[in-house]
């Protein structure tokens, strides 16, 4: 076991990279001068990875990794956590055994808190704001563009299955995505060693040529993303049909093969706090407790329920009972309220109502009132 209090398993066995040359050892780091542009090899070999090994290695805690931090000094768990225990506890040699790839941002939703960079659903709506003169949309509309599938890469990554015991596929979202059976099919005799994860946004049901591929690997888990468990608001904040989505859950839940696990991922923002006693005691029960997590977003920073006004969090916390939802709210309260950045979730909003015909009043009309009672906007 482990003694280092700050030792996280990842530096040491994962690579993750996106459909660009950006590697890093984890998907959650954030900061460019923590990574890596070049190939899986040279990301593996470079100082920012060696930087942060050498930092777990003293037991200190790396810049890097912030958001577990702050997860952490607010409510004592983070994912680093659970990829320790993953492996049972235990320190490892440094051997990348593990790659997260998020291969295309292809996707059939255009998530609120997302961006183009992980969603073709945005393209519509960087497009105008890059047209009205936002730097960082026309920065990202240069970068991204559909289909961002890179063959190079899955090569360099397919030459490293033997060696690989988990696999992560990431989006975009994976299961509409036209190279998927492919790549599933061509990890072939070596998919019996792999442990395969992807996360989904739970609009495709199960196909019988996806499930028979899928069960080739030595485990599957299956991580629905959901942050809302109505339809009025999980039109709003995913831009999807609950209805639909629930079906296409049921569907895979209820197939009988012991390959496949089922997880729940909730990501928390200003759009969905208020409602975190229905949306965990819901998942809680369909999943089990156990198998719901919850990433908390920090970027866009106006999305971060820490920025919200002092009495709009307290509101909130008066208001949520359900155990583990009051757990999550320790979080909310681990910075003061941004006035700044609210003004910026504010305009973001107005934006994002006029550009999809939309509005908060219409879709979430108690989170609505709880804004409007405290800062009388009208969103």
């Amino acid at each position: 076991m482990s003694t280092r209090q700050n030792y996280c398993v990842k530096p040491y066995n994962t690579i993750a990279t996106t459909g660009a040359t950006f590697k890093t050892p984890c998907c959650l780091m954030y900061g460019k001068q923590h990574g890596h542009h070049g190939s899986i090899e040279s990301a593996w070999q470079s100082e920012q990875f060696k930087d942060i090994r050498s930092a777990f290695d003293q037991d200190k805690k790396h810049p890097a990794c912030q958001s577990c931090w702050s997860l952490e000094a607010a409510t004592g768990k983070s994912p680093r956590h659970s990829y320790n225990e993953q492996m049972g506890g235990r320190t490892v040699e440094t051997k990348l055994t593990t790659v997260q790839w998020s291969f295309s941002n292809t996707c059939n939703f255009a998530c609120r808190t997302c961006g183009i960079e992980y969603s073709t659903g945005w393209l519509r709506d960087t497009r105008l704001m890059a047209e009205q003169g936002n730097p960082e949309a026309a920065h990202f509309l240069g970068i991204y563009k559909k289909n961002q599938f890179r063959e190079e890469q899955w090569q360099e990554i397919y030459a490293m299955l033997p060696q690989v015991e988990r696999l992560e596929l990431i989006g975009g979202e994976p299961l509409i995505n036209r190279h998927l059976l492919r790549i599933l099919d061509e990890c072939g005799t070596h998919a019996d060693h792999i442990d395969l994860q992807m996360v989904t946004n739970g609009s495709t049901p199960p196909s019988e040529e996806l499930v028979e591929l899928l069960s080739r690997f030595r485990s599957v888990e299956l991580t629905f993303s959901v942050d809302a468990v109505s339809q009025s608001e999980f039109e709003l904040i995913r831009t999807g049909d609950w209805n639909a989505v629930t079906n296409s859950i049921n569907q895979w839940m209820e197939l009988d093969n012991d390959t496949f696990e089922y997880w729940a991922n909730i990501t928390v923002s200003i759009l969905n706090i208020w409602d975190m006693d229905r949306i965990l005691s819901h998942l809680d029960k369909r999943f089990g407790w156990q198998k719901v997590y919850w990433n908390w977003v920090s970027r866009p920073t106006f999305y971060d329920a820490v920025i919200l006004p002092e009495d709009i969090k307290q509101h909130i916390d008066d208001n949520s009972s359900y155990w583990r939802a009051k757990k999550l709210m320790q979080q909310m309260w681990a910075q003061q309220s941004n006035a700044e950045q609210w003004k910026k979730f504010v305009s973001h909003t107005k934006f994002l109502n006029k550009s999809r015909g939309e509005s908060i009043q219409k879709n979430m009309p108690q989170l609505h009132d709880i804004i409007h009672t405290y800062t009388k906007e009208e969103l």
